[in-house]
């Protein structure tokens, strides 16, 4: 819709709700113009609920040119805490057309104000917020309490022109794949590689993969192949599938085209298997292990052509781009047998059990990341098929915690009330812990480390579990603990959907961890004792298929401070926290106190991340701290009333130092701080006379949500009236 230059236009948005689902309509000038379902109420009032309004520009934008600022007029701006229905909209837009006001009665603004005979205020946020405070872009924070998913980090997406490794360990070297988008790939093909010349031979062409898309999703490809042949493996429109080849010389194209069938599903959003074989003069199709078409190979040897096998798509671009996520993707020099695509569609890995890795020619893991979503008592984790066959062989299991709970908890585990295809990684009685594995048979094998002083005092323990050439090896803090257990499962693949984090799936759910998780990583290899002992310094990535963050736990409690919640600075830009106080009694001056946390990675000398105090709006502190991470000082600056002041003087205010908040985000354990404000000398005796003060609390920082931020609790105001003030006590 368009507005006139020049001319008034009247403008009403309402939101109304049934259900789980919000409704917006748009009304211009009374007459309604747009209307749209589908945004579901948690997303739209909880996960993305309003932290603030800018009237005329974007968010909080400091300057016109990265504001949006309207080049304009506003009036009679009005806000309602209800959906107006359309006879309503068009009663306020005609009283506006004919001039005249809105009736309502606006509400009293909310404000603190002290009991009679009260002089001072104390502010808690275990107690709630009271009335008379306004936060935009802090958040009560405490317990063990997510804003949402604990995402991945040792995935990340390859940014365009990064690369995937081959992992498929041949004697040519890697096929690394060049990334082109989110879950497609290219893999260069030089004129005499074994990749040009696949066709010359049996292959194999298999991948995992799950999509709700009806449309055409190509897998692996090269059509339209110039200067040479085309092999694609495809999801054809709704629920067919296809293995098509072609020479440059065939004047007809074949193909494996299997069309709707029982069997053919793949399109319900959950991983499944589709693998393309060519075995001498005959060409198979399979899904999920089962074969569900076949035909006669006619076109004999033939390179490929075009300089790249595609994945995800093929050489025409903008075609068959697949939609939906692919997980392992191999390419076989040799024709796989029925009974190793069963074994591959059963989550068998190469190497193990019934398929053999010889004539693996390449072998990618496009899947990424493995996100963990907040559950009751932890986070779970989506087993993919590469988080799934962790077990074929050997692996590593890393867990930051701390806790002073002296009974059992889940650090990492699948166990879901019965032993079978499991591994879990638990703290159990007596100051010890273990890992407790089972095969698909339900043969099981428990390795313990003994008692280990210490492991429950607080403090920030690492815990690893390690399968390793037939063993299970325990370590806590770099050092193992307990004998090595004898393994002779073999390999098998996890069962369930999920692995917990801090929990396991048992129906009791009575053993989460009691406590905080740190950093979890897994590697699909067994670390040396070497690298485990070094995992303070560096995170070796051969074999890290999945690394989560921090996690954001944002106790006080757990810091040595009476209360466990406190407020925090979630948002990128500025955010503030306003408390207004009205009736103070007569008095002459103020001190003012508060605990106030510096969390993660600030970095106050490049990003200028700064906490600020004003007073009626006039600044009283501004300070710059750093978590003491490498060469960062740990108070950048500080200024008193506008004047630079020596940072001693707020160092001077530490009252507990090193990882005590551990909130999330980043890769490293960040040393955060809390200080006492009350022992800072220069915000005690403030004159001041008015019977209102709007004290307000001021954070920016670059980075938004647990990746840094400020905390503030326990906030004092303490009044002093002008001496020779009479009491009454009674």
């Amino acid at each position: 819709m368009k507005t006139g230059l020049q001319t008034w236009i009247h403008i009403a948005h309402t939101f109304s709700t049934v259900g789980n689902t919000v409704t917006l309509t748009v009304y211009s000038n009374g007459v309604q113009v747009v209307t749209k379902s589908g945004v579901a109420a948690d997303t739209m009032f909880d996960l993305y609920g309003v932290r603030g309004l800018h009237v005329g520009a974007y968010r909080s934008a400091t300057e016109a040119a990265g504001g949006r600022c309207f080049k304009g007029m506003i009036d009679e701006l009005a806000l309602w805490d209800r959906a107006l229905s359309a006879a309503e909209v068009q009663a306020v837009y005609a009283r506006g057309a004919d001039g005249e006001a809105l009736a309502f009665t606006p509400k009293a603004l909310p404000s603190i104000t002290l009991a009679p005979g009260q002089l001072a205020y104390r502010m808690r946020v275990d107690a709630g917020q009271p009335d008379g405070m306004f936060w935009n872009g802090w958040l009560s924070n405490g317990g063990t309490a997510s804003l949402g998913g604990v995402w991945d980090t040792a995935r990340a997406e390859v940014p365009v022109g990064g690369t995937m490794p081959d992992t498929a360990g041949h004697d040519e070297g890697p096929f690394d794949a060049e990334k082109l988008a989110q879950t497609r790939l290219r893999i260069p093909m030089a004129a005499d590689s074994a990749l040009k010349q696949l066709p010359q031979g049996d292959f194999t062409l298999e991948a995992w993969f799950r999509t709700t898309s009806t449309g055409p999703n190509v897998l692996f490809g090269t059509y339209p192949g110039t200067g040479g042949g085309a092999v694609n493996l495809q999801l054809e429109a709704w629920s067919q599938a296809m293995l098509y080849w072609s020479t440059n010389t065939a004047t007809t194209s074949e193909c494996v085209q299997v069309l709707p069938s029982w069997d053919l599903r793949g399109r319900d959003g959950n991983w499944h298997h589709l693998a393309g074989v060519r075995s001498d003069t005959n060409a198979y199709l399979y899904m999920d292990g089962v074969l569900i078409g076949s035909n006669t190979w006619t076109h004999g040897k033939f390179d490929l052509g075009g300089d790249y096998l595609y994945i995800g798509q093929d050489g025409r671009q903008n075609w068959g781009l697949f939609d939906g996520e692919i997980g392992t993707a191999r390419v076989w020099a040799r024709a796989l047998s029925a009974d190793e695509v069963a074994g591959v569609a059963a989550n068998c890995a190469p190497g193990f059990g019934v398929v053999a890795r010889d004539g693996l020619l390449a072998e990618y893991a496009p899947y990424e990341p493995f996100n963990a979503f907040p559950e009751r008592g932890g986070w779970r984790v989506p087993l993919s098929p590469l988080l799934r066959q962790v077990t074929q062989t050997n692996y590593t299991f890393e867990v930051m915690f701390r806790t002073t709970d002296s009974g059992r908890g889940i650090l990492l585990g699948n166990y879901h009330g019965w032993l079978a295809a499991i591994s879990n990684f638990e703290l159990a009685e007596n100051n010890q812990f273990r890992l407790v594995t089972a095969n698909s048979r339900g043969e099981g094998v428990t390795a313990w480390s003994g008692a280990v002083t210490g492991t429950r005092d607080g403090n920030w323990h690492r815990a690893a579990a390690v399968r390793r050439d037939g063993k299970l090896y325990l370590y806590m803090d770099g050092v193992q603990r307990g004998n090595a257990a004898t393994e002779t499962l073999g390999p098998y693949a996890l069962a369930g959907s999920y692995l917990g984090l801090g929990k396991d799936f048992r129906a009791s759910g009575q053993v989460p961890l009691n406590g905080d998780l740190g950093a979890t990583r897994i590697w699909n290899r067994a670390l040396t004792a070497d690298e485990i002992a070094d995992l303070p310094n560096n995170v070796p990535a051969a074999g890290l298929i999945a690394q989560y963050a921090p996690f954001p736990t944002n106790t006080l409690q757990t810091a040595g401070f009476p209360g466990s919640y406190f407020l925090r600075s979630m948002s990128a830009g500025t955010n503030s926290a306003m408390l207004c106080f009205t009736g103070l009694p007569r008095h002459t001056k103020i001190d003012l106190g508060m605990i106030l946390a510096q969390l993660e990675s600030l970095d106050p000398a490049t990003e200028d991340d700064r906490f600020i105090i004003r007073l009626d709006g006039v600044e009283i502190l501004r300070v710059g701290l750093g978590p003491d991470q490498g060469g960062q000082s740990q108070v950048h600056s500080l200024e008193l009333f506008g004047v630079n002041e020596d940072v001693q003087l707020i160092k001077d205010t530490l009252t507990q130092g090193g990882q005590d908040l551990f909130c999330g985000g980043g890769n490293v354990l960040y040393k955060d701080h809390v200080y006492d404000l009350a022992q800072l000398e220069a915000l005690q005796g403030i004159p001041h006379t008015a019977d209102t003060l709007v004290l307000e609390l001021i954070a920016t920082h670059n980075y938004a949500g647990e990746n840094e931020g400020f905390g503030v609790d326990d906030i004092q105001l303490t009044v002093y009236p002008p001496q020779g003030t009479l009491f009454t006590l009674r």
